[in-house]
C-alpha cells in the first residue's frame, strides 16, 4: 500500500516509541521515495541534504531509522542522574 500525496506520512519518532526498530523498519519498507523524503524533510533528518540524489529507498530507510534512533537515544544519557 504506497502511501499517496493526500495521506501524511507516519511519524518515524511515534512508530519507534510503539514498535521499535524493527516496528519502524517495516512501517518505512513499502513507502515510496516520495513519501520517505518527506519524512526526511518534515523531520529535519538530513539538514545537510546528502540524500537528495539518493533514488535507492533502502539507504532512505536506513537514513530514517538510524537518525530517528539516535534523536530518541539523545535525551537518555541523563536519566539516571
Amino acid at each position: 500500500a504506497a502511501v499517496s500525496a493526500t495521506t501524511a506520512p507516519p511519524d518515524p519518532f511515534a512508530v519507534l516509541r510503539e514498535r521499535g526498530d524493527v516496528g519502524l523498519r517495516e512501517v518505512l519498507e513499502p513507502l515510496d521515495l516520495a513519501a520517505l523524503r518527506a519524512i526526511i524533510r518534515t523531520h529535519r533528518l538530513d539538514p545537510a541534504r546528502i540524500t537528495a540524489r539518493w533514488t535507492a529507498r533502502e539507504r532512505l530507510v536506513a537514513l530514517i531509522a538510524e537518525q530517528v534512533r539516535a534523536r530518541a537515544q539523545h535525551g537518555r544519557a541523563f536519566e539516571r542522574v
